[in-house]
């Protein structure tokens, strides 16, 4: 994806209104999505479609998987066409283990290659987002996933994108040490 789809898909946070992604991970099937399915039933997904669609992503397949470490991992693929005319879901559907066996050795590669060998993000050292923010200050004040998720009206997982975020935004690997850097770099005032 664009880079500047990601920074803006962060800035946004528009993991809070992605609902591909829940749905992604509360299933073991893949979503074929596109742009024209999708639209005109949620008011906070449209606008963040029709953000998608303008940085070229119209459609897809996404799905779920289990990471290393209990953690979920979201594999997405994506198209620019807005729409998924009966050939191209045939031919997808056709070839869903496929997209399947690519995202786990996708993931698998990506692991080892990146994440193992303990080289920094890209988006290491990036500014955190306003909701990075506000996560982060709560849980310098003690705040639980669960309470910030509450008082924030979002979800639990949601919360912990914010924090696999801002861990890698700066550099760090537990909470702990995310908050112990936030006070250090004054991101948070206590």
């Amino acid at each position: 994806m664009p880079r500047e789809w990601v920074i803006r898909y962060d800035q946004r946070a528009y993991i809070e209104v992605d609902t591909r992604i829940t749905r992604a991970l509360c299933s073991a099937l893949p979503l074929l999505w596109d742009y024209t399915s999708e639209c005109g039933h949620n008011a906070r997904f449209d606008p963040f479609l029709d953000d998608s669609l303008a940085y070229g992503i119209g459609s897809g397949v996404i799905f779920g998987l289990h990471g290393s470490r209990g953690t979920s991992v979201v594999v997405a693929l994506s198209c620019a066409a807005p729409r998924i005319d009966s050939t191209r879901r045939d031919a997808i559907v056709n070839n869903v283990g496929e997209c399947l066996v690519l995202g786990i050795h996708f993931h698998e590669i990506f692991m080892k290659s990146i994440v193992e060998r303990g080289i920094a993000p890209r988006s290491q050292g990036a500014p955190l987002s306003t909701r990075e923010r506000e996560c982060l200050a709560l849980c310098a004040r003690g705040q639980t996933s669960n309470d910030i998720a509450f008082k924030l009206g979002i979800s639990e997982r949601t919360v912990q994108f914010h924090f696999d975020g801002i861990r890698s935004k700066l550099g760090a690997a537990t909470r702990q040490e995310v908050v112990a850097k936030g006070i250090a770099e004054g991101l948070i005032c206590m």
